[in-house]
């Protein structure tokens, strides 16, 4: 991995670094085998320049944890500290999910975010006392300056000078996944005043996926919005879904070109034997390059002709071994061998999406392409104009201008909503009453699209 990480890294400028992310409650046993006698290449050596922990908070509720209590949290402390250079906080968010819709509870961002500063002093204590060198990063939730504000006040006022002296790094959650919700929430960060300005040194955005929902940010640094930030990280699972999901981030020359994604059907045919081209021609050079030509890298794909579509299956089928388990050494040794290129083939369609999605922004940011090639219709309009905000005056015009012409809006619930009394109670254990606060349902984005904005490119891959 880290040989691999090393060759795409050295393909491209520089301006955007590759850290590494894993879950501290679904991912423990990785994290502790990959730092094992056996293996003994710590998460921490594989990404040097950053490992970063989530906390598993959200996981352990969806997963039929029921609640997290401080036994739970300990545990996951430890896994941070031990495996970690950066770990997630236990943030408690003010919001719940209805019918699949996520609503924002603004009556109760004050209280969660005391609640999270009890957690957060929790973990410094900890760390502490393990005597870490790994950096906690507060997670401020909210919507708007002055709810972040509220949720930052308790945030940090459990914790010691000490303790806060070390707090240079922070995260945000997003109440809904919306380009304009990263404006927005990046632009209220940097005016919130209880949020100490050294600690906005690096600003991590949680759960951004694609170009569209980055690039905002990236504005508004360019345009003087966020004084001091050094550091900006964002995550994005996607890319490492990618070779699942069968989904691709087009080369820089396809991408300037407008070229659609590559729909990767079940069959082995020309457009998947050009895709493999492309993977093969880029890997090729590689060092530690295990493939003797594409069709090599092809047979040990989803699209092997014998049907071995997984690292399993191959493995099992050259072992040969009998109805008892017993194998030939020499089928072992080739086993192992198909076993490692199923294996190093996922790796490399993996980590050319990311090369490739990290390129585009890289272009980005040496302004070697426009948002012509990233927005489309309504959106470019209002992108476009974003670029041209220099102040705080008309930062606000250009929101209200958003929500005018969009209807972008937050999903809110007040207090007095009677019907989410039980599913509030079985997640936060609250006896609040809770009440919708005139929302209009919106219907989707994509179902609003013109025709030509479907086609697009762009709208496809983000």
């Amino acid at each position: 991995m880290r040989n691999c990480l090393d060759y795409i890294e050295n393909k491209l400028p520089g301006n955007v670094e590759i850290h590494g992310l894993y879950n501290a409650y679904t991912e423990e046993n990785m994290a502790r085998r990959a730092s094992s006698e056996s293996i003994n290449e710590p998460f921490t050596k594989i990404f040097p320049r950053g490992m970063h922990a989530d906390s598993g908070g959200l996981q352990m509720l969806t997963l039929g944890k029921g609640s997290i209590e401080k036994e739970d949290r300990l545990k996951i402390y430890e896994t941070q500290a031990k495996y970690s250079n950066y770990a997630m906080s236990f943030d408690e968010i003010p919001s719940i999910i209805k019918d699949d819709i996520r609503y924002y509870l603004p009556d109760q961002v004050s209280q969660k975010g005391i609640d999270s500063g009890v957690n957060l002093k929790e973990q410094f204590d900890f760390f502490d006392e393990f005597e870490t060198d790994c950096k906690i990063i507060p997670i401020v939730q909210g919507w708007g300056i002055d709810d972040t504000e509220k949720f930052a006040s308790g945030l940090f006022s459990k914790l010691s000078k000490k303790q806060l002296a070390k707090v240079d790094v922070l995260a945000t959650g997003f109440p809904v996944a919306s380009p304009y919700a990263t404006a927005k929430r990046v632009f209220d960060l940097f005016k919130v005043k209880t949020i100490p300005n050294k600690v906005k040194k690096h600003l991590h955005l949680l759960g951004v996926t694609g170009t569209k929902r980055i690039v905002p940010a990236l504005i508004l640094i360019k345009n003087g919005f966020t004084p001091g930030l050094e550091i900006l990280t964002f995550d994005a699972v996607t890319l490492a879904m990618s070779y699942v999901m069968g989904k691709q981030i087009p080369a820089i020359e396809n991408f300037l070109e407008g070229k659609s994604q590559i729909f990767l059907g079940k069959k082995r045919n020309d457009v998947v034997e050009s895709y493999w081209t492309e993977l093969y021609d880029f890997w090729k050079d590689d060092p530690n390059c295990i493939f003797d030509d594409v069709d090599d890298m092809l047979e040990h794909s989803y699209y092997n002709k014998q049907g071995l579509n997984s690292g399993y299956q191959q493995y099992v089928h050259y072992l040969k071994a009998d109805d008892e388990g017993n194998f030939l050494p020499e089928n072992k040794v080739i086993a192992d061998l198909h076993f490692t290129k199923v294996l190093k083939q996922e790796q490399y369609y993996i980590l050319y999406q990311i090369h490739n999605y990290i390129q585009i922004l890289e272009h980005f940011l040496e302004d070697k392409i426009s948002l012509e090639h990233i927005f489309v219709g309504k959106d470019l309009e209002i992108f476009t104009a974003l670029e041209k905000v220099t102040n705080n005056d008309e930062f606000e015009d250009w929101f209200n201008y958003v929500r005018k012409v969009t209807g972008f809006s937050i999903p809110t619930i007040g207090k007095n909503y009677q019907d989410t009394i039980d599913v509030v109670r079985s997640i936060f254990g609250d006896d609040i009453e809770i009440v919708e606060v005139g929302r209009k349902k919106q219907p989707s984005r994509s179902s609003k699209m013109h025709a030509q904005e479907i086609s697009n490119t762009n709208d496809f891959l983000f």
